[in-house]
């Protein structure tokens, strides 16, 4: 079961788009899932390191978002969002509590968006999907 947000000690989240800031960039993958990766491929990797815990379906047209439940130490859980053309369009890595998991380890902080309850925090980096 997915704990409330203000339990969960890490929200990384990689959007579909561009960076245009200097410094370090932030990972390409999370957990081997990747932005623009087919859905078949995605589905593959996550039976191989977790259980399929929710599959919602968006509007008509607009793809799909899965939550899968994690086996790793680290990490308890990746919500993998999926546009209409069976691509990955987002990833969300949530660390489970208690992990050690550094914000910095992903990319450098200056180039994120920042967000927080004062008790949680959430960092949002965009990257280009294909490398650019």
């Amino acid at each position: 079961m997915i704990k409330k947000p203000t339990t969960i000690g890490l929200l990384l989240v990689l959007l579909c788009a561009s960076v245009q800031a200097a410094g370090r960039q932030p990972r390409r993958d999370v957990m081997g899932i990747r932005l623009d990766m087919s859905e078949d491929e995605a589905r593959t990797r996550l039976q191989k390191i977790g259980n399929q815990q929710k599959e919602e379906r968006e509007r008509e047209g607009e793809g799909e978002q899965e939550v899968w439940l994690l086996r790793d130490r680290r990490l308890a859980f990746l919500v993998v969002a999926f546009v209409r053309e069976h691509k990955v369009r987002h990833i969300i890595a949530s660390a489970r509590q208690g992990a050690r998991v550094r914000y910095s380890d992903v990319a450098n902080l200056k180039n994120a968006e920042r967000a927080t309850d004062g008790r949680t925090f959430a960092y949002t980096w965009k990257v280009a999907a294909n490398g650019d």
